[in-house]
C-alpha cells in the first residue's frame, strides 16, 4: 500500500510539474501574436475618439458585406494554383479565373473605397484633413509604370526631357 501510495504521488507530482512547465512554454504558442493593424485601421488613428470608432464600424460593416467577394476571389485563386499540376492543365482557362479574382478584389476594394468616401463627406473639415493626410501617408499611390518615365518603375524621368533639351 505504501508503495502504490508513494508510485501514486509521484505521478501527480511529475504531472503537476509537466502541466508548469507546458504553461511556461505553451502560450506564446497556443496564442498567436496580435495581427498588426491594417492600413485602414491605421487611418482611422488619425480621427478623434467619436469619429474614429463610427469608422470603423463603417469599415467592419463594408467589411462583412465584400467578404463573399473575397472568399470567392480566393477560391478562385486556389483552384488555379490547384490545377497547375493537373496534366489537363490550361493556361487560358487559369489566365481567366484569375482575371475574374482580380475583378472580384477590385469590386470589394472599390466597395470599401465609396463606404469612406460617404463617410468623409459627412466629417467636419478639420477631421476630413487629417483623414485625407493620413490616407497619403499609408495609403501612397503605386510608383508609375515603366512605360511613363522611359525606364524601371521608380527611376527618374531621362536628363534631356526633365531639362527641357530635346531628346536624342
Amino acid at each position: 500500500m505504501n508503495s502504490r501510495f508513494l508510485l501514486l504521488a509521484s505521478a501527480a507530482a511529475n504531472l503537476f510539474l509537466l502541466g508548469v512547465l507546458a504553461a511556461l512554454f505553451l502560450p506564446s504558442t497556443l496564442h498567436p501574436p496580435h495581427r498588426q493593424p491594417g492600413p485602414l485601421r491605421e487611418v482611422a488613428q488619425s480621427l478623434d475618439e467619436a469619429h474614429r470608432q463610427s469608422l470603423l464600424e463603417v469599415f467592419r460593416e463594408n467589411g462583412r458585406a465584400v467578404r463573399p467577394l473575397v472568399r470567392q476571389a480566393k477560391l478562385l485563386r486556389s483552384g488555379v494554383w490547384g490545377e497547375l499540376a493537373a496534366p489537363s492543365f490550361d493556361p487560358m482557362q487559369a489566365k481567366a479565373e484569375l482575371a475574374r479574382a482580380r475583378e472580384l478584389n477590385d469590386e470589394a476594394s472599390g466597395k470599401v473605397q465609396d463606404a469612406l468616401i460617404d463617410y468623409a463627406a459627412g466629417l467636419p473639415l478639420d477631421q476630413r484633413r487629417a483623414l485625407a493626410a493620413a490616407l497619403e501617408e499609408r495609403m501612397p499611390p503605386p510608383r508609375p509604370a515603366r512605360e511613363a518615365s522611359g525606364g524601371p518603375p521608380g527611376s527618374p524621368p531621362p536628363r534631356a526631357a526633365a531639362s527641357g533639351a530635346p531628346a536624342s
